[in-house]
């Protein structure tokens, strides 16, 4: 089953963006970020968001900031993150 969208406040929004709600009003109108309008209430998919967001800032990248520049084999990396080798083989090479 296929997971469903999440929707957040516009307040939310802006405050993830850094922007202010009529900038984000725009964006919504020209297409570069999704929303419904839900009761009269318009919601924003956290996807879009998100999207827009620099990696840079994002909680999971800001979580294991320190291991920037920090050696490891893939190997050791798959077993200590516990995530599987061709993974993180085909995130080494999107980076390159």
């Amino acid at each position: 089953m296929a997971a469903l969208p999440t929707f957040i406040s516009t307040a939310e929004a802006a405050h993830q963006l850094g922007i202010g709600e009529a900038r984000l009003r725009c964006m919504i109108e020209n297409g570069t970020i999704k929303a419904a309008n839900i009761s009269g209430e318009i919601v924003v998919s956290e996807a879009s968001v998100r999207g827009l967001i620099p990696k840079e800032q994002l909680p999971e990248f800001i979580k294991h900031a320190q291991l920037k520049n920090m050696p490891i084999w893939i190997r050791n990396a798959a077993r200590k993150y516990d995530i599987p080798n061709p993974t993180i083989v085909r995130w080494v090479a999107k980076a390159l």
